[in-house]
């Protein structure tokens, strides 16, 4: 009887194309592949050339390697020198060995029949456009069915089975995004025919993904091409090779062709279980599905020997082609700008950019993963090469990120500070957050530049100290004269951007960081309580701030509380064009050359609740008996208000005297007046200053703030009288001025139309006319 054995070719072809406008891509050429025949199990490296014949710089290369293999040498019938996967391996009809020869590096259509409409050349390219069969070259894999039947060429494995042969690994030299692998004639057949019957198998190569920074989807391809996010395999009922279909014994039987993406970002390798699985086989007569005869079925390959009386043993599998495709990449590039002035993101110098040393530009993907690494140079600028579609963002750092690691924090060389982000042209915008990170970018077809960032160096304020003659209480000293040693100057600092040659910081912006402890500092007539939130006192996080610093406004005024002491100081930091303060205030410091006077008898007193708190100090007193404490409504008629304080007598240093009034009880109309009576022990007395206390007949609240159209005063007031309302700028210019009568109760006095006032800090002040109480708010304008 005639026997007849087919064995058709399975073709499996990755194809990594990258195309740009023009549809210009890099592809696997007539030059860059292995040249020879294989099987061979060593990797194989291609280097892709744009076209396929121009060479592109850098070099992209692709290595394909095997590991895990599940049939070794000597696990195979007939072939003791071959693995069950092999690059270069190939069919062998009527001998049991040895094991084929194929190209390693193949055209395209050397097998199956493809045809050029079933591929897609990247992921963003139009379906079935960019992959020339006739000239698109591959690596060639084959899987060797003779490792599933023994040498008596019984099968070891169900004609249905899916088995596991091992791993393939694609790995790139430099991180790539969407890598588009080119599928033809994924299936073959095993056939032969045995008294009038014929005999067929088919299987497909399979492939699982083991990798998890990616997942897969089908671009484009026939019907049979099945793809899920982790599988890639053929669903035809009937398996076959062609790309087309081909028609055997009634039947037609498919290869599955296509393009498939693993979408993904910063991708240094792909890595894939490979399968076999068969078809369950197939016995016939014609069309006509019939019974085996006993002993008789399909089988996975021919072996030295049978029971079906064939006398012509095969080596048997499928023949597989595998290149790498993506999206042509583009440079990325972009400026870190000396931005003295903190505006748009520019070199704002005036000058030549030259930024520190020492900085690197680390391209991150949207997983926060390192892609690349880029050293600035001197003159600010940095470029990434070979840039793979996706989207990124780059952020600034004097530590070189890792690729694949995680991003290294934001970190400026010592002195320096960021002042910004912009992706686009310079001086034409920056990001809301300056926080040393870009906002992302799409890489496409097209180079991506201006990634620029600004930075500049900090200013410096200068410490200042001061010695001068002894200073009476409540005397005001302006700090605004020549500098010298007993002539307390103006603040000053220096910048080496916008300030280089330093000095007085006249007309610049200026932050009080520490009040003096044992003194008050006041600015156009108005004292220094408050930080920026109008609540806390003045710190480095929290500072008052002077935005136009006149050096004839800021003074220190000379309190009770200096008394005794040698020296009073305050910080100050310099902000400069940019926006940035110095980070390490300087001190202002003035030294008495003798302790303070104190007159012979001072007082000062202070209001809480319904509680007048008093206190005085003495000086070198000699003979003194005690002291009465004095009150009046009316600053006429004076009583005397508790008991006797017993004095010192004889003291030569400062004595500290104190009582407490309770005026629960007391009827007045907003306004007390105190004094204290020294009686000597000769019965001699004299009397104190007069210390006036203002009872508060007006609680006022002022909303919102920060504002910013209009301002709301609700104030509450125990009798109907007139009130005058007025805004003013930090330097003491009135800005709106508005009287209204008040009603006892709750009353509300409108400021509207403020929208046009320049962001910046404002005084509010509320005149009570009738009480002659003044209150006073700052105000942030946004």
């Amino acid at each position: 009887m005639k026997q007849k054995f087919t064995l058709l070719i399975t073709v499996f072809f990755l194809l990594v194309s990258i195309v740009t406008v023009g549809q210009t891509s890099l592809k696997m050429g007539a030059s860059g592949g292995p040249a020879g025949n294989g099987p061979l199990t060593t990797s194989q490296a291609i280097t892709l050339y744009e076209n396929g014949t121009t060479a592109f710089s850098p070099a992209v290369t692709a290595t394909y390697s095997l590991s895990n293999q599940q049939y070794a040498p000597g696990s195979i019938e007939g072939l003791a020198a071959n693995s069950g996967l092999s690059f270069g391996g190939s069919l062998a009809a009527s001998v049991n060995s040895p094991m084929g020869a194929f190209a390693l590096y193949s055209l395209m259509n050397g097998i199956s029949s493809p045809t050029n409409n079933l591929f897609t050349a990247y992921r963003t390219a139009a379906s079935g456009t960019g992959v020339n069969v006739t000239t698109d070259r591959s690596i060639s894999l084959f899987s060797c069915t003779d490792a599933l039947i023994n040498a008596a060429t019984v099968n070891q494995k169900a004609l249905n089975a899916r088995v596991y042969y091992g791993d393939l690994t694609i790995t790139f030299n430099t991180p790539v995004s969407n890598p588009v692998m080119q599928i033809v004639g994924l299936g073959g057949t095993v056939s032969f025919t045995r008294s009038g019957k014929t005999y067929d198998l088919g299987f497909a190569t399979e492939f699982d993904l083991l990798s998890t920074n990616v997942s897969l989807n089908k671009l484009s391809g026939n019907s049979q091409l099945n793809v899920s996010a982790t599988q890639i395999t053929n669903n035809a009922a009937w398996i076959g090779a062609s790309s087309i279909g081909s028609v055997s014994n009634g039947i037609t039987r498919y290869g599955a062709s296509g393009s498939v993406v693993a979408l993904g970002n910063n991708i240094t390798s792909i890595t894939f279980k490979v399968f076999v699985r068969g078809d369950g086989g197939r016995v016939n007569n014609g069309s006509t599905v019939v019974t085996a005869d006993a002993g008789i079925n399909p089988v996975w390959s021919i072996g030295a020997t049978n029971s079906f009386g064939l006398t012509n043993p095969n080596v048997s599998g499928d023949v597989m082609l595998f290149g790498v495709s993506l999206l042509k990449p583009v440079n990325v590039s972009g400026n870190v700008f000396n931005d003295a002035n903190g505006g748009n993101v520019d070199n704002s110098t005036g000058g030549t950019n030259l930024v520190p040393l020492g900085m690197f530009a680390n391209l991150t993907d949207a997983n926060g993963k390192v892609v690349a690494s880029a050293a600035v140079n001197a003159n600010g600028t940095y470029s990434f090469l070979n840039v793979f579609e996706g989207d990124y963002t780059v952020s600034i750092s004097t530590v070189a990120g890792v690729q694949g690691a995680a991003a290294p924090a934001i970190t400026m060389p010592a002195g320096w500070i960021n002042t910004g982000e912009y992706n686009g042209t310079p001086n034409t915008g920056r990001d809301a957050a300056v926080n040393g990170t870009s906002l992302s970018f799409t890489v496409a077809a097209t180079a991506v530049t201006n990634i620029n960032f600004g930075i500049e160096r900090l200013p410096e304020s200068n410490n200042q100290s001061y010695s001068i003659a002894q200073t009476p209480v409540n005397t005001f000293i302006t700090l605004n004269g020549t500098g010298s040693i007993g002539n307390p100057g103006p603040l000053t600092g220096s910048d080496t951007e916008d300030f280089l040659t330093g000095g007085s910081l006249t007309g610049k912006a200026v932050a009080i960081t520490q009040l003096p402890s044992n003194a008050e500092l006041w600015y156009n007539n108005v004292l220094i309580q408050f930080g920026a939130d109008g609540i806390n006192p003045p710190s480095l996080n929290n500072p008052f701030t002077i935005s136009n610093y006149n050096i004839a406004l800021l003074q220190l005024k000379i309190t009770a509380s200096t008394v005794g002491q040698v020296s009073t100081s305050f910080n100050y930091a310099y902000t400069d064009a940019a926006g940035v303060m110095d980070a390490t205030p300087a001190s202002y410091t003035i030294n008495w050359t003798g302790i303070l006077p104190v007159e012979s008898l001072n007082l000062i007193s202070s209001v809480k609740a319904d509680e007048v708190i008093l206190n005085w100090i003495t000086l070198n007193e000699s003979n003194t008996a005690y002291f009465e404490v004095e009150r009046s409504n009316n600053n006429v008629s004076f009583i005397k208000v508790g008991n006797s304080i017993t004095a010192a007598g004889y003291n030569a240093s400062v004595s500290n005297y104190n009582y407490t009034d309770d005026i629960t009880a007391v009827q007045h109309n907003g306004t007390l007046y105190y004094r204290v009576k020294l009686y000597d022990k000769d019965g001699n007395f004299k009397y104190s200053n007069t210390a006036v206390v203002l009872k508060k007949t007006i609680e006022i609240k002022v909303w919102p703030n920060p504002f910013a159209e209009m301002v709301y005063v609700n104030m509450m007031v125990q009798s109907a009288g007139n009130v005058t309302v007025k805004i003013s700028d930090i330097n003491g210019r009135t800005i709106i001025t508005k009287q209204q009568k008040l009603s006892a109760g709750i009353n509300q006095v409108i400021i509207p139309e403020l929208s046009a006032l320049p962001k910046g800090i404002y005084i509010l002040n509320v005149v009570n006319g009738s009480e002659k109480e003044n209150v006073a708010f700052k105000l942030f304008k946004q």
